[in-house]
């Protein structure tokens, strides 16, 4: 994992030259291999959730700053909050920063987890669109099928041992 990269502002970075360059597919493949690489590279993004009943009766959200860390002797289940789709499917919204939050003028508790544990877990979900980044009037969405094949990429390149970056090896469970 490589920890001098800053995977949210690179992301956010090739978003935006995306949508300065609409006339050409280069945009939206630096967008999608930027992402992969994100995802290689130990990535972690803010997922909005609900906070568990269970948890409020452990500590005060309202008091909790960011950066604190809450250790807890039972096993809490955060809800991930959608983008409810007509078709009884959804999409599932995640941030690059505080800032992008700030901007979608979302207000609601978040958690980081890495980027490929998400897509992985967005995966497992058959309800699922796919991933909507920094859901906004400049966000970016990828579709299941793409999140599919972005997957697929980026194992192939590591069972290759192709070098490069590699994400965690553990998994961050969400319901």
């Amino acid at each position: 994992m490589d920890r001098n990269i800053n995977w949210g502002k690179e992301i956010e970075k090739s978003i935006e030259e995306g949508y300065r360059d609409t006339t050409s597919m280069e945009g939206l493949q630096n967008v999608l291999f930027t992402v992969v690489q994100a995802m290689a590279g130990g990535a972690t993004v803010l997922v909005p959730v609900t906070i568990p009943d269970a948890a409020v009766r452990i500590f005060d959200p309202e008091k909790i700053k960011e950066g604190d860390v809450i250790q807890v002797d039972e096993e809490l289940h955060f809800k991930m909050i959608v983008i409810d789709r007509d078709n009884g499917t959804a999409d599932m919204p995640v941030f690059t920063s505080k800032e992008k939050m700030e901007e979608a003028e979302a207000s609601c508790s978040t958690i980081e987890i890495p980027l490929l544990d998400h897509v992985r877990n967005i995966l497992d979900m058959p309800d699922a669109n796919g991933l909507s980044i920094n859901p906004s009037e400049h966000g970016f969405f990828v579709d299941r099928e793409m999140l599919e094949h972005m997957l697929e990429f980026l194992e192939m390149h590591r069972a290759g041992g192709s070098g490069g970056p590699h994400g965690p090896r553990g998994r961050t469970k969400l319901s």
